[in-house]
């Protein structure tokens, strides 16, 4: 439905769209026809003015042809006039420059024979210093060959002296180096023995403090826990030792009982009071141990007979009616009676004392599976977590934070390993201190032997210092005999360079002074010539001046005539150059008309199609 409406709306705004092109093309037909009209009327206008241009250009272009055949004969006069000008001009430049070069040449001779002949004196003057200097140079050359073979002999006998204290020097640097070596890695043995002796000494100090700490703890946790279990306080056995007090009274339970260090906070909170409890065989020996108690205010205590009277589907039975339902749960980790481990005979009193107990993870766990079970009080289950949270059967929750020391089980456990842990601490402290002492023993050692090495060590570089004096005096003493050889031998070859020099210029300087005398001897001849010449030129170039001033006349009054019929013909050509603008402007507006009057008349048939 929604597209057929759309499919309407387009068609309606089509028909409107093609109606409105109609008005459009009517308005269109009527301007167009305006236009045609309009078109024809220029280009009639544009064609009448065409024709009287075309006439007027015929006529302009046989007045300029006409010019231009007088102003190609009159230019022909002039570059005739022109080139015979500019041969007599050229003639008179060159014949001028002749003379002009001439005169040069002639000065040019003057001062060359003048030169030469300067140079010439010159050449003699410096020929006699050259050949003085040379015998100067040749007396010294002697002098440096004997002084060169004095320092030779000097330089050998001081090198073999030098090389023979630079062998000792060098062995004593081995030795030297040696020993130092020696010195420092016997100095990082001590550093080292230091560290471990200091080491050591703080390690026996820190487990000395260790085991006296580990040490007060036992004996603190151990006269507790003996009072706990009935054996007494320390130095009061008689008075209140229940064990020695009361023949029937057996281990206590935390001595009796075997329990997995992860349980001993729920077992603990299982039987609470109980925890402080004893084996009897029977209750009348009960009796007396509480009278014993009551007696010197020793607190409370229970007493478990080692064969509890249980009826006889309590003792036969082995699985609760809601423990199978229980065992597979997530999060319960087992009956106590099953975590729990006592000596064989005292199986029963152990069934007794965990009866109905299921030790779980956590208080949520305990919670949980107590909002599910189908069992109550007294018959149910009692559920104890990890933490030492107590859930009966009945729904009572006991729990919260207990003492810091714990029960009587992690107190056990404790001094457990707190006996461990001394003797251990014993034993490494032995260790140490004799590891101490032999540390010790060495240190002694390695600094008795540093200092026989540093005494060496002394000894070594007293000896390289002086052989390094020797060494540094006789090697200045060379190197000095090697500059002055240095010295001159530079001096022996500048004076030899020097030498070959002054032959060489020697004899290029008479075969100069020959050349000299004779270019003299030719230049003198060239003047004479250049003088006869230079008169010459000077005739000829006076007759030649008449002949150019006669030329330059005509041909001004040529060039004159030129200029004012170059004049007319640039009148001419303007005016024909406008006529031919108009007419080419006048054929781009007809063109121009007729391709308008064409779109006109296809616009007005478009028009009249619609």
């Amino acid at each position: 439905m929604l597209a057929a409406e759309q499919s309407i709306t387009q068609i309606r705004e089509e028909v409107a769209r093609v109606e409105h092109q109609q008005a459009q093309a009517l308005s269109t037909v009527e301007v167009e026809a305006g236009r045609l009209v309009l078109y024809e009327q220029q280009r009639t206008q544009a064609a009448e003015e065409l024709t009287r241009l075309g006439r007027e250009q015929e006529q302009g272009s046989a007045d300029i042809a006409g010019l231009r055949t007088r102003l190609s004969e009159a230019e022909g006069e002039i570059v005739e006039q022109e080139r015979a000008l500019a041969e007599l001009e050229e003639t008179a430049q060159g014949l001028a420059a002749r003379r002009t070069a001439a005169t040069e040449e002639v000065e040019r001779a003057r001062r060359g024979i003048l030169d030469i002949t300067v140079r010439a004196t010159g050449g003699e003057n410096s020929l006699a210093g050259l050949a003085s200097r040379r015998d100067e140079v040749l007396r010294r050359a002697e002098r440096l060959m004997g002084e060169m073979t004095e320092l030779e002999g000097q330089r050998t006998r001081a090198r073999d002296r030098l090389q023979e204290i630079v062998r000792t020097r060098e062995a004593g640097e081995r030795q030297l180096h040696d020993l130092q070596q020696t010195r420092d890695t016997a100095a990082k043995e001590a550093q080292r023995l230091d560290e471990r002796l200091r080491e050591t000494e703080q390690t026996v100090g820190r487990q000395q403090e260790e085991l006296a700490a580990v040490e007060s703890r036992l004996q603190a946790l151990q006269g507790v826990i003996r009072e706990d279990m009935g054996y007494g306080r320390d130095g009061e056995e008689e008075a209140t030792s229940l064990r020695a007090a009361c023949k029937g009274v057996r281990e206590a339970m935390a001595e009796w009982l075997v329990v997995p260090p992860r349980f001993e906070r729920a077992v603990e909170a299982v039987l609470g009071e109980r925890m402080r409890g004893w084996l009897v065989e029977s209750p009348s020996q009960a009796r007396q141990a509480v009278e014993f108690l009551k007696k010197n205010k020793l607190g409370r205590g229970t007493f478990l007979p080692s064969r509890p009277r249980r009826s006889a589907d309590a003792a036969g039975r082995q699985d609760e009616p809601w423990w199978p339902a229980l065992a597979d749960e997530r999060g319960v980790l087992g009956r106590a009676v099953d975590l729990v481990r006592a000596p064989g005979e005292s199986t029963h009193a152990l069934a007794c004392l965990f009866d109905g107990v299921v030790v779980v993870q956590t208080l949520a766990v305990a919670v949980r599976l107590w909002e599910r079970g189908r069992w109550s009080a007294p018959g149910g289950p009692t559920l104890v977590t990890l933490e030492g949270e107590v859930l009966d059967a009945a729904g009572v929750v006991t729990g919260g934070a207990d003492g810091a020391s714990g029960g009587l089980l992690r107190r056990r456990r404790e001094i457990q390993q707190l006996e461990e842990q001394r003797a251990d601490l014993a034993r490494t402290v032995e260790e140490n201190r004799q590891t101490r002492g032999k540390l010790s023993v060495g240190q002694e050692a390695g600094i008795a032997a540093s200092r026989r090495r540093d005494e060496a060590i002394r000894d070594a570089e007293m000896q390289v210092l002086a052989g390094t004096k020797d060494e540094a005096g006789l090697g200045q003493e060379v190197e000095g005999l090697d500059r002055r050889l240095d010295t001159v031998r530079a001096e022996q070859s500048s004076g030899e360079e020097e030498r070959l020099r002054l032959e060489e210029y020697i004899k290029a300087g008479r075969v100069s002074l020959e050349q000299m005398l004779r270019e003299k001897a030719d230049r003198e001849a060239v003047l004479a010539g250049l003088s006869r010449a230079l008169l010459g030129m000077e005739e000829e170039s006076l007759a030649l001046q008449h002949r150019v001033t006669d030329s330059r006349l005509s041909l001004s009054a040529l060039r004159a005539s030129r200029e004012h019929g170059e004049a007319d013909l640039a009148r001419l050509v303007h005016a024909q150059e406008e006529r031919t603008a108009r007419v080419s402007a006048l054929g781009q507006q007809i063109d121009a008309i007729r391709g308008a009057a064409r779109r006109s008349q296809a616009e007005r048939e478009r028009s009249e199609g619609l």
